[in-house]
C-alpha cells in the first residue's frame, strides 16, 4: 500500500478520510472505485443512492455494459471475518427481485487492512443450500382502537 507523508493525500482519499467512520466511508470507498472502473469498462450512471437518503434495499447502483442495473448493499465488521450479517427486510426483498444483479459487499477489519467479499445473489446462495436466513427480529404494533 502506498505511504502518504506530511498529511498529504490524493483529493479522493482525502475524502475518504474525512467520511465518517464505519459503513458510510466504505460506501464511499466502492462508490469513487466504481467510478474509476466505469470508465474502464463502460458502465454508466453510478450512483450513491444511499448518500441521496434514498434506500432502494442497496447503497450502490450502476448500469453494466448491457445498460442492466447492477446494485450493492455494503455491510462493515470491525472484526476479521463475518460469521453473518443482518439484512433488512427491504434489502433482502431487492435481492429476491435482483437476484444476480444484486451483489452483497462484505469489508471486514475496517480498521486494519479491510478485506473485500462480494457475494453475487445472495438469494441463489440460501435456494442452493450454501448459506441459510435465520428471521431474528418481528415487529410487535398494536391496532388503533
Amino acid at each position: 500500500m502506498q505511504e502518504f507523508r506530511k498529511g498529504r493525500r490524493p483529493r479522493v482519499l482525502a475524502a475518504f478520510f474525512r467520511c465518517k467512520q464505519g459503513r458510510p466511508r466504505w460506501e464511499f470507498f466502492l462508490y469513487t472505485y466504481l467510478q474509476n472502473q466505469a470508465k474502464k469498462k463502460r458502465w454508466t450512471s453510478v450512483t450513491w443512492v444511499a448518500a441521496k437518503g434514498q434506500t432502494p434495499g442497496w447503497d450502490i447502483q450502476y448500469k453494466d455494459t448491457n445498460g442492466v442495473l447492477q446494485v450493492l448493499e455494503v455491510k462493515t465488521t470491525t472484526g476479521q471475518k463475518f460469521s453473518s450479517v443482518e439484512i433488512t427486510a427491504g434489502e433482502w426483498a431487492a435481492a429476491s427481485k435482483k437476484r444476480g444483479d444484486y451483489h452483497l459487499v462484505l469489508v471486514a477489519d475496517i480498521y486494519g487492512a479491510a478485506k473485500l467479499q462480494f457475494i453475487r445473489d445472495p438469494v441463489g446462495w440460501v435456494q442452493e443450500k450454501t448459506a441459510r436466513t435465520t428471521p431474528l427480529v418481528y415487529r410487535f404494533s398494536l391496532y388503533p382502537k
